[in-house]
């Protein structure tokens, strides 16, 4: 296949916002500060939910944790918009990107009777990917698949995409609130990388990791100990970006009260704190070298107060990333490129069933 840098330059960059904000994993530091001021009764968080902070809600200090409910299917919606600006200079603008993804994956929940773990079957649903950036549009649904036949690079990329949907992974959720084992990675992974182009292998690397997983069913940002509405605690965890390394996120969480959303009565969590990049962390991104500094972090979660278990989340990321071209594309733009990223992540909890 003939090298096109351009091109190249895109799949190194899709690889990484592919990835962006999904992966996290918990140190192990966790402080609690209890007393934190409640200044007002109520908060608005959005159009369907109001959170009670004042007499009515439940003032006494809570324990929160997640059970995985015996018998249920969970089916989630996750959508991710990422807008990145790379500066100004004719090269610096081509790059300028407008990215958005979707995907659903279901939970399935079986209590092991003899070893009192949860069984955790997850499944992935669908997917949908979109990026415009350097006069390209790419697409790819699997709801809606394109037709066959074209031999670009890119639209193969994507398409590859596809072998995913379907797979199913089981993970070990212990009583004590962790993933202690993942089967089935090996499987998926021979699969996506048997499927898309050798040169967009980052992207492989990045949707394929153990730790992208255990986040989805076992939630890294509980307090250690009790808390009551308006007490803050610490969490540290290690984010994961794919191909480009990994990021330490350092986040306060504050327990801002009760309310009741899509029907179910939640705790409300919101938090923000910083991302940090580890100088060990920069990655060699077919042929470019990558890191990220400047990260900040903010958002809402609303769990359910019986199980634990996600009913709405909102996150926030701003970082920059920056990228040293390899030698086809330096000429365009001498120095490193410190593209500048704004990420808008939702996950949204669509359906409790039954198992079957």
């Amino acid at each position: 296949m003939q090298y096109n840098p351009a091109k190249h330059l895109i799949l190194a960059f899709l690889s990484c916002s592919l990835v962006t904000g999904c992966s996290r994993t918990p140190s192990e530091s966790s402080d609690n500060n209890e007393g934190a001021d409640n200044v007002a009764n109520v908060v608005q968080t959005d159009s369907s939910s109001t959170v009670a902070t004042g007499p009515s809600a439940e003032q006494g200090p809570k324990t929160l944790g997640l059970t995985w409910p015996d018998g249920k299917r969970f089916v989630y919606e996750v959508k991710i918009d990422q807008i990145t600006s790379a500066g100004e200079g004719s090269f610096a603008a081509a790059l300028d990107s407008v990215a958005g993804q979707k995907f659903k994956y279901s939970v399935s929940a079986n209590i092991d009777e003899d070893s009192g773990n949860t069984l955790l079957e997850m499944e992935i649903l669908s997917a949908m990917v979109n990026l415009e950036m350097m006069g390209n549009k790419l697409t790819f649904d699997s709801e809606n698949p394109a037709p066959a036949g074209s031999i670009d690079p890119m639209h193969t990329m994507l398409e590859g995409l596809n072998v995913l949907i379907g797979e199913k992974l089981t993970l070990t959720y212990s009583p004590e609130g962790e993933v202690t084992e993942v089967k089935g990675l090996d499987s998926m992974y021979d699969k996506i990388t048997n499927a898309i182009p050798p040169q967009a292998a980052p992207v492989a690397q990045g949707f394929i990791q153990e730790d992208q997983f255990k986040q989805l069913a076992g939630y890294p940002f509980w307090p250690e100990s009790s808390v009551k509405i308006g007490d803050e605690w610490k969490r540290k965890y290690t984010q994961v970006f794919g191909a480009s390394g990994a990021m330490e996120v350092d986040n306060t969480y504050t327990l801002k009260g009760q309310a009741e959303r899509d029907g179910r009565q939640v705790n409300v969590l919101a938090y923000e704190g910083s991302i940090v990049a580890d100088a060990a962390q920069n990655a060699d991104m077919m042929g470019m070298e990558m890191s990220m500094t400047d990260g900040k972090n903010s958002g809402q979660i609303f769990v359910d107060q019986t199980s634990g278990f996600i009913v709405h989340a909102s996150a926030k990321q701003e970082m920059t990333m920056n990228m040293q071209l390899p030698e086809a594309l330096a000429a365009a733009a001498p120095g490193p490129l410190a593209i500048k990223a704004s990420i808008v992540q939702t996950t949204q909890l669509i359906e409790v069933s039954d198992v079957e």
